[in-house]
């Protein structure tokens, strides 16, 4: 029986982190942060708005 692949084999987890193309935190939080900030408007994220954001 052949040995299955490992992930490890396809997917470098530090180039996917590292590379702005692929995994943008910065962008990642722009596109996130009017959707969680629904309360108040106050441009603050409360731990009410992130548990409701959370359990949607």
């Amino acid at each position: 029986m052949e040995a299955q692949p490992e992930w490890e084999d396809f997917v470098d987890a530090e180039d996917y982190i590292n590379d702005e193309d692929l995994f943008n935190v910065t962008h990642r939080i722009i596109d996130l942060f009017p959707k969680i900030d629904i309360g108040a408007a106050d441009g603050f994220v409360s731990s009410d708005e992130l548990t409701e954001w959370n359990l949607r």
